[in-house]
């Protein structure tokens, strides 16, 4: 039967300092939450500041609050509008873990003496916080022995709430000794007591001895939590040998089952963390993820959790998990408080952004659906610490949070000016689930064009997203070979994901060759050589000079028709300037060339190099070529490849800081990079019409 404290209670209280406006302004970020009141502060004593463990709501009874730091309890109880009613503290030797609030409002916690003992004590503070006491005692048939050594360990303090029943678990060792036989044995085992939670009666006791309570596994190689829900049913998690276990009882600890056996990834050292009940869940956390089961075992989802992450879980009464996160990442604080859709999915998400504010440490659901908050701040007093509380309240309908995405990864597009580019693809889906939406306004927009640009323009197919949730245009390019920008506009999308830009990289219209592979003149002797005696001698091999040329030459031809320049390709070049001094006695080919190949109607201007020779930097060098091909008229970029090796290619638009090349070097047009490791620029050859 409980009694009376006899001992001074050591009343170190614990109590709540309100803000002197109840409804002082705080500013959530959330977009889905109203506040309905602002922060209430918890001051304690510095020297016995106990963490927070566990809360508890009991419908009109009120918000009970537990915490310990191992040698301390305390308990406070709130109202719903946050108003503390009363508030507990007791400094003990050895605190039992559980907190347990039956149906009439009292509230259990524990403590013991000493592990080298077999006495326990569970502690009731009614609903108006008067405090009683059982002792719970290891008893034990024994005969003619004597106990030479006790230990017990406490498992945990739980109970069901629609029983109004209290349970006490406990490890205990003892070393007995037989004077008559002269020997010694050794016995061990959890005894788990129940009582009931108003007139403290003893209902029974169960007395599992060896290893049989932790289904044959050792105790101190195995993580263990029990948890009682509120209608009736007792749960165990354990982890031993890789192996999350989960069982359950009767409320009489009888018809034991195991409903899952689950295999963790191979580390060492996993604990149970936490075991939460609602509704038709469960959930585990076991450190590197949470698992979410439903009460018969079947596996739902698991959440991943940030390394070195302080979290919190809890279940409401329908079984929704929320969720908190506080995370240090980049030298910021990561707070996030989240519900989950029974699939795993985000329901949505919300962080707290309190001045002062260090970390959300609780979340506790009451009967109207509100959620209060509990957390403590990262200055206070020298003698105090500061815990908050805040309450808000769920929507009713949870509002949309969009997000707006390209549908490829692919930012740059190689088009050629006055033409069309392919389609540019803006996707509109749920910000928390990933889930596609349709009929979401998409608006668009051309963002960017160089200076002096004309001709540019939108095809807009659709400004509100289809069932694939795609918005889609399509951007014609104006009259300069450089980067043009589209932004696509989502005006219901939260403002940090609320637009979108493609980039559009204009380049001039050109034959583009490559000087190798399957191309006729591939194996064609290059320049002067011999091949039979330089086999490797061939446009393949040393062409890229020569094929840059010949893309230059067609462009010219193509595009200004009433120069009347033959249009070529490498092969036919190669002929033309073997048989017309083309190249110089290194193979090299000399680009004065072009002037007789075109009949004086296109100039080598020369060339411009940043060698240790000149002068001229790369930033000059590629300021001249910008104005080459911005006006029109396409250049050669000399690369160099390493080992004295040097490439040609030639450029055919500008994009942002960086070039559309076609490369001859299999023969592909892409962006160019001049700092590119590997194709390191070094000077320009430059060709006016």
């Amino acid at each position: 039967m409980f009694k009376t404290n006899k001992m001074i209670v050591i009343l170190l209280t614990i109590f709540l300092v309100w803000c002197n406006n109840l409804f002082s302004e705080v500013v959530s970020s959330s977009p889905v939450m109203d506040i309905n009141f602002g922060i209430k502060t918890l001051e304690l004593d510095w020297s016995n500041s106990p963490w927070f463990r566990d809360s508890k709501y009991l419908g009109v009874n009120g918000i009970y609050i537990y915490s310990n730091d191992y040698w301390s309890i305390g308990v406070i109880k709130l109202n719903s509008d946050g108003i503390k009613l009363w508030d507990r503290y007791k400094e003990v030797e050895w605190v039992i873990d559980g907190f347990f609030v039956d149906g009439n409002g009292n509230a259990f916690t524990g403590y013991l003496n000493s592990l080298w003992d077999d006495r326990s004590y569970l502690v009731r503070y009614d609903n108006n916080g008067n405090e009683d006491e059982i002792e719970v005692k290891i008893e034990k048939e024994i005969g003619n022995a004597e106990v030479l050594y006790k230990y017990q360990y406490p498992l945990g303090i739980f109970g069901i709430k629609g029983l109004n029943r209290v349970y006490i678990a406990l490890y205990y060792e003892w070393l007995l000794y037989y004077p008559e036989e002269e020997r010694d044995e050794y016995i061990w085992g959890v005894v788990v007591k129940c009582y009931n939670s108003i007139t403290g009666e003893h209902i029974f006791t169960k007395d599992y001895s060896g290893n049989e309570f932790f289904g044959g596994n050792n105790f101190w190689e195995t993580s263990i939590m029990i948890k009682g829900d509120d209608n009736g049913d007792i749960y165990i998690a354990s982890i031993s040998d890789l192996k999350l276990k989960v069982e359950k009882f009767d409320s009489d600890l009888n018809f034991r089952n195991v409903i899952l056996n689950y295999n963790l990834p191979m580390f060492e050292g996993f604990n149970i963390e936490e075991l939460k009940l609602g509704g038709d869940k469960i959930v585990i956390d076991y450190g590197i993820e949470s698992l979410v089961i439903t009460k018969d075992g079947g596996v739902l989802y698991t959440i991943s959790n940030i390394q070195n992450e302080p979290f919190f879980i809890e279940l409401d009464k329908e079984g929704k998990l929320y969720r908190v996160e506080n995370a240090y990442i980049e030298g910021e604080d990561i707070n996030r408080i989240s519900k989950y859709r029974d699939d795993g999915s985000i329901e949505w998400w919300f962080s707290e952004g309190f001045e002062n504010w260090f970390l959300t440490e609780l979340v506790v659901i009451d009967d109207e659906n509100r959620l209060y908050t509990i957390g403590d701040f990262y200055d206070t007093p020298q003698d105090r610490w500061y815990y908050y509380v805040a309450r808000y309240i769920q929507p009713l309908e949870i509002p949309k949070r969009y997000i707006i995405s390209k549908s490829t990864s692919t930012d740059n597009q190689i088009v050629y000016v006055n033409e069309y580019s392919e389609a540019l693809v803006s996707v509109v889906s749920e910000l928390d689930s990933g889930r596609v939406v349709s009929g979401i306004g998409v608006n668009f927009e051309i963002s960017r064009y160089p200076i002096g640009a004309i001709g540019q323009e939108l095809t807009i197919s659709s400004t509100t997203t289809d069932q694939n949730g795609q918005a889609i245009t399509q951007l014609k390019l104006g009259n300069i070979p450089a980067e043009y920008g589209v932004v696509a506009i989502c005006s219901d999308c939260v403002p940090e994901f609320s637009s979108v830009t493609f980039s559009c990289c204009g380049k001039l219209a050109n034959d583009h060759f490559s000087q190798s592979g399957v191309v006729a003149w591939s194996y064609d002797c290059y320049a002067n050589n011999d091949c039979q005696i330089t086999p490797n001698a061939t446009i393949g091999w040393r062409g890229c000079a020569l094929t840059s040329l010949a893309t230059l030459i067609n462009y010219y031809a193509k595009t200004y028709p009433e120069l009347n320049i033959s249009t070529t390709n490498p092969g036919e070049l190669n002929e033309y300037l073997r048989k017309n001094d083309g190249y110089n006695e290194n193979n090299d080919v000399d680009f004065n060339t072009v002037n007789n190949y075109s009949n004086g109607k296109m100039k080598y201007i020369g060339k411009e190099s940043g060698d240790i020779n000149s002068n001229l930097t790369k930033e000059i060098l590629l300021n001249r070529a910008d104005r080459e091909i911005l006006s029109g008229r396409p250049v050669i970029f000399k690369i160099f490849r390493g080992l004295n090796q040097y490439h040609f290619v030639t450029v055919i638009g500008k994009c942002g800081d960086n070039y559309i090349i076609a490369d001859p070097a299999g023969g592909i047009e892409r962006i160019y990079n001049p700092n590119e490791n590997g194709y390191l620029f070094t000077g320009i050859r430059i060709f006016r019409p």
